[in-house]
């Protein structure tokens, strides 16, 4: 891990272990033809199998905290690594295979979309630390390891839901949006948090407008 750490580079000083999943550049050509969905089923059945021997190294009573980053080659011949998690993921001994290796391929195919992947090559990484054992639960792993499930599918099926969105779907979507001729500074009577940082806007007597800053 700290030769990790030292080529590759990166806020990853928090996690402990590391595991090679091996090469996944075939995966930034999978298109949404049939070709491609056939490609991307067959890792699938390779990735839950990788996935299944993973998990059987964790102990029975601790929960980890896992981060999946993919390694890129530059044209300049250095590599870089992208975090493909818009969080780390809290996984279990029994966490479901088929929903963690649906959700790594999700991450896969829309880092290749964002940062222009295509053709590059990807090696897939899984950095991980122990996260709270049971001693800090009050409830069994089972029931534990049953909301991390429904953590990962909930996010699967926001991101399904996304996906079916076309583009005249979008298009309506901001036609008929209700607030479209407002400007942000227009919207109605602003809303600080106990900082004075704004927080959001009082439409009406009912409803708010939220704000929210993300950085870098």
């Amino acid at each position: 891990m700290i030769n990790f750490k030292k080529k590759y580079k990166g806020g990853y000083l928090g996690y402990q272990n590391i595991q090679s999943f091996g090469d996944v550049s075939h995966l930034n050509m999978a298109g949404s033809d049939s070709d491609g969905s056939r490609e991307i089923y067959q890792y699938s059945i390779i990735l839950k199998d990788k996935i299944k021997n993973y998990l059987n190294d964790i102990p029975e009573n601790i929960s980890y905290s896992i981060l999946p980053v993919i390694r890129t080659l530059l044209e300049n011949g250095e590599y870089k690594t992208i975090t493909i998690s818009n969080k780390s993921i809290k996984i279990t001994k029994n966490t479901s295979t088929n929903l963690l290796a649906s959700k790594l391929i999700d991450d896969i195919l829309n880092a290749v979309f964002i940062y222009d992947l295509k053709g590059a090559d990807m090696v897939l990484y899984i950095l991980d630390r122990p996260w709270l054992s049971d001693k800090d639960f009050n409830k069994n792993m089972s029931k534990v390891t049953e909301v991390f499930d429904n953590q990962i599918e909930k996010e699967l099926y926001s991101w399904a839901k996304r996906a079916d969105l076309n583009t005249s779907d979008k298009v309506n979507r901001l036609k008929n949006y209700k607030y479209k001729n407002n400007f942000m500074n227009d919207y109605g009577d602003p809303v600080y948090d106990h900082n004075n940082n704004l927080i959001g806007y009082k439409l009406n007597e009912f409803e708010y407008a939220s704000v929210e800053t993300y950085y870098n």
